[in-house]
Protein backbone atom coordinates (compact mmCIF):
# COMPACT_ATOMS: atom_id res chain seq x y z
CA UNK A 1 0.00 0.00 0.00
CA UNK A 2 2.69 2.50 0.91
CA UNK A 3 5.83 2.40 -0.95
CA UNK A 4 9.16 2.55 0.17
CA UNK A 5 9.85 5.93 -0.35
CA UNK A 6 6.30 7.14 0.78
CA UNK A 7 6.83 5.23 3.89
CA UNK A 8 10.50 7.11 4.60
CA UNK A 9 8.80 10.49 4.00
CA UNK A 10 5.80 10.12 6.29
CA UNK A 11 8.32 8.57 9.20
CA UNK A 12 10.64 11.43 8.83
CA UNK A 13 7.52 13.57 8.89
CA UNK A 14 6.19 12.48 11.95
CA UNK A 15 9.39 12.39 13.82
CA UNK A 16 10.24 16.36 13.13
CA UNK A 17 6.47 16.41 13.94
CA UNK A 18 7.57 14.77 17.59
CA UNK A 19 10.04 16.33 18.14
CA UNK A 20 8.51 20.18 17.30
CA UNK A 21 5.94 19.99 19.76
CA UNK A 22 8.99 21.39 21.96
CA UNK A 23 9.82 23.96 19.43
CA UNK A 24 6.62 24.62 18.08
CA UNK A 25 6.52 28.72 19.47
CA UNK A 26 10.29 28.92 18.94
CA UNK A 27 9.51 27.97 15.29
CA UNK A 28 6.40 30.06 15.07
CA UNK A 29 8.35 33.26 16.35
CA UNK A 30 11.02 32.31 13.90
CA UNK A 31 8.46 32.25 10.97
CA UNK A 32 6.94 35.63 11.83
CA UNK A 33 10.33 37.21 11.63
CA UNK A 34 9.94 36.27 7.82
CA UNK A 35 6.08 38.28 7.57
CA UNK A 36 5.94 40.83 5.08
CA UNK A 37 3.25 42.65 2.84
CA UNK A 38 4.02 40.65 -0.43
CA UNK A 39 4.05 37.13 0.99
CA UNK A 40 1.07 37.86 3.38
CA UNK A 41 -1.15 38.73 0.23
CA UNK A 42 0.79 35.70 -1.66
CA UNK A 43 -0.06 33.09 1.30
CA UNK A 44 -3.80 34.74 2.19
CA UNK A 45 -4.68 33.55 -0.95
CA UNK A 46 -3.20 29.79 -0.22
CA UNK A 47 -4.86 30.08 3.34
CA UNK A 48 -8.43 31.10 2.53
CA UNK A 49 -10.96 28.48 2.90
CA UNK A 50 -13.06 30.07 0.07
CA UNK A 51 -10.11 30.28 -1.93
CA UNK A 52 -9.14 26.52 -1.41
CA UNK A 53 -12.67 25.92 -2.28
CA UNK A 54 -12.54 27.60 -5.16
CA UNK A 55 -9.37 25.75 -6.19
CA UNK A 56 -10.28 22.40 -5.60
CA UNK A 57 -13.94 22.95 -7.72
CA UNK A 58 -12.22 24.02 -10.22
CA UNK A 59 -9.78 21.31 -10.04
CA UNK A 60 -12.27 18.90 -10.05
CA UNK A 61 -14.30 20.41 -13.09
CA UNK A 62 -11.03 20.63 -15.55
CA UNK A 63 -9.49 17.43 -14.57
CA UNK A 64 -12.09 15.03 -13.20
CA UNK A 65 -15.08 15.49 -15.27
CA UNK A 66 -13.23 16.89 -18.47
CA UNK A 67 -11.71 13.86 -18.89
CA UNK A 68 -13.95 10.70 -19.35
CA UNK A 69 -11.46 8.23 -18.30
CA UNK A 70 -10.49 9.74 -14.75
CA UNK A 71 -14.10 10.17 -13.81
CA UNK A 72 -13.82 6.47 -11.83
CA UNK A 73 -11.39 8.36 -9.48
CA UNK A 74 -13.99 11.20 -8.68
CA UNK A 75 -16.15 9.38 -6.12
CA UNK A 76 -12.47 8.41 -4.21
CA UNK A 77 -11.59 11.87 -4.12
CA UNK A 78 -14.97 13.27 -2.85
CA UNK A 79 -14.62 10.65 0.24
CA UNK A 80 -10.66 11.27 0.71
CA UNK A 81 -12.23 15.03 1.41
CA UNK A 82 -14.86 14.09 3.52
CA UNK A 83 -13.19 11.46 5.09
CA UNK A 84 -9.84 13.53 6.20
CA UNK A 85 -12.56 16.25 7.30
CA UNK A 86 -14.00 13.83 9.93
CA UNK A 87 -10.98 12.78 10.84
CA UNK A 88 -9.73 16.51 11.16
CA UNK A 89 -12.91 17.49 13.20
CA UNK A 90 -12.74 14.44 15.20
CA UNK A 91 -9.09 14.32 16.49
CA UNK A 92 -9.74 17.79 16.76
CA UNK A 93 -12.17 17.55 19.25
CA UNK A 94 -10.52 14.84 21.15
CA UNK A 95 -7.39 16.42 21.60
CA UNK A 96 -8.32 20.07 22.17
CA UNK A 97 -5.16 21.79 21.69
CA UNK A 98 -5.43 25.23 21.66
CA UNK A 99 -4.50 27.63 18.55
CA UNK A 100 -1.00 29.38 18.75
CA UNK A 101 -0.91 32.60 20.87
CA UNK A 102 -4.32 32.00 22.40
CA UNK A 103 -5.72 32.49 18.23
CA UNK A 104 -9.36 30.08 19.35
CA UNK A 105 -11.73 30.01 16.98
CA UNK A 106 -15.23 28.84 16.51
CA UNK A 107 -16.61 25.99 14.22
CA UNK A 108 -19.40 27.65 12.60
CA UNK A 109 -19.65 30.06 15.55
CA UNK A 110 -20.93 26.70 17.25
CA UNK A 111 -18.19 24.76 18.80
CA UNK A 112 -14.36 25.61 19.35
CA UNK A 113 -12.21 24.88 16.34
CA UNK A 114 -8.90 23.58 17.84
CA UNK A 115 -5.63 23.61 16.48
CA UNK A 116 -4.37 19.92 16.52
CA UNK A 117 -4.11 18.50 13.59
CA UNK A 118 -4.58 21.14 11.10
CA UNK A 119 -7.49 20.24 8.72
CA UNK A 120 -6.03 22.60 5.58
CA UNK A 121 -3.25 20.18 5.12
CA UNK A 122 -5.01 17.08 5.87
CA UNK A 123 -7.63 17.68 3.38
CA UNK A 124 -4.88 18.81 0.54
CA UNK A 125 -2.35 16.48 1.34
CA UNK A 126 -5.08 13.30 1.38
CA UNK A 127 -5.46 14.51 -2.23
CA UNK A 128 -2.16 13.91 -3.32
CA UNK A 129 -2.17 10.44 -3.51
CA UNK A 130 -5.36 10.06 -6.19
CA UNK A 131 -3.62 13.02 -7.96
CA UNK A 132 -0.61 11.61 -8.43
CA UNK A 133 -2.23 8.62 -9.65
CA UNK A 134 -4.15 10.24 -12.49
CA UNK A 135 -1.85 12.96 -13.40
CA UNK A 136 1.49 12.13 -12.34
CA UNK A 137 3.48 14.69 -14.66
CA UNK A 138 1.75 16.95 -12.35
CA UNK A 139 2.58 15.86 -9.46
CA UNK A 140 5.40 18.67 -8.66
CA UNK A 141 2.41 21.42 -9.02
CA UNK A 142 0.28 19.45 -6.28
CA UNK A 143 2.51 19.24 -4.07
CA UNK A 144 3.79 22.44 -4.49
CA UNK A 145 0.46 23.75 -3.68
CA UNK A 146 -0.24 21.55 -0.68
CA UNK A 147 3.04 23.15 0.87
CA UNK A 148 1.64 26.47 0.20
CA UNK A 149 -1.44 25.83 1.88
CA UNK A 150 0.15 24.00 4.58
CA UNK A 151 3.24 26.54 4.99
CA UNK A 152 0.19 29.55 5.03
CA UNK A 153 -1.52 27.91 8.18
CA UNK A 154 2.04 28.16 10.23
CA UNK A 155 2.69 31.71 8.66
CA UNK A 156 -0.73 33.07 9.62
CA UNK A 157 -0.25 31.85 13.48
CA UNK A 158 -3.23 29.50 12.81
CA UNK A 159 -1.22 26.30 13.18
CA UNK A 160 1.71 24.76 15.05
CA UNK A 161 4.31 23.08 13.06
CA UNK A 162 3.57 19.80 14.50
CA UNK A 163 -0.37 20.34 13.79
CA UNK A 164 0.72 20.67 9.87
CA UNK A 165 3.27 18.18 9.86
CA UNK A 166 0.26 15.70 11.55
CA UNK A 167 -1.87 16.93 9.25
CA UNK A 168 0.02 16.55 6.18
CA UNK A 169 0.70 12.72 7.01
CA UNK A 170 -2.67 11.80 8.28
CA UNK A 171 -4.03 13.09 5.34
CA UNK A 172 -2.03 11.42 3.20
CA UNK A 173 -2.21 8.11 4.75
CA UNK A 174 -6.19 8.93 4.29
CA UNK A 175 -5.30 9.16 0.86
CA UNK A 176 -3.57 6.04 0.19
CA UNK A 177 -5.95 4.20 2.17
CA UNK A 178 -8.80 5.88 -0.36
CA UNK A 179 -6.68 5.19 -3.60
CA UNK A 180 -6.32 1.32 -1.61
CA UNK A 181 -9.91 0.75 -1.47
CA UNK A 182 -10.73 2.55 -5.27
CA UNK A 183 -8.11 0.04 -6.86
CA UNK A 184 -9.75 -2.98 -5.01
CA UNK A 185 -12.97 -1.78 -6.30
CA UNK A 186 -14.73 -1.12 -2.86
CA UNK A 187 -15.80 2.36 -4.17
Amino acid sequence: MISKKEGIILSILSIIGIISFFYDEFILLFVNSFKNNVLDIILGLFTSINTISIILILLVIVLFLYRKDTRKWFPALVYTVLGSSAVSFLLKGFIQRSRPFGMDKMFFGLLPDYSFPSGHAMVIFSMLPILDREYPKLKIIWLILAILIAFSRIYFNIHYLSDVLFGMVLGYIIGLIFVKLKENKKI
